[in-house]
């Protein structure tokens, strides 16, 4: 009686385990992009940053406006309805 319930318990926590950690997987992905994005906008700014500050305003901008339109149309599946 003993090893069978014993049995239930860690089977109910590893099938509890499995969907968290799907979860924190997909979770995971959505962070890692971004995060890649930022650090190679950081990149590119420091890089940019040894030609003249009227180039590095201008690439910021640019930047700003692709990372917000593709993050419109990454949530909502269209650039269109942002």
């Amino acid at each position: 009686m003993c090893p069978s319930t014993e049995r239930a318990k860690h089977g109910t926590r590893r099938g509890g385990y499995q969907i968290h950690s799907t979860v924190l997987a997909s979770h995971d992905r959505d962070y890692s992009r971004k995060v890649v994005v930022v650090v190679v906008v950081v990149v590119v700014v420091v890089w940019l940053s040894q030609l003249m500050m009227m180039m590095v305003v201008a690439v910021v901008v640019v930047v700003v406006v692709v990372v917000v339109v593709l993050g419109c149309a990454s949530v909502l599946g269209s650039a269109d309805e942002c």
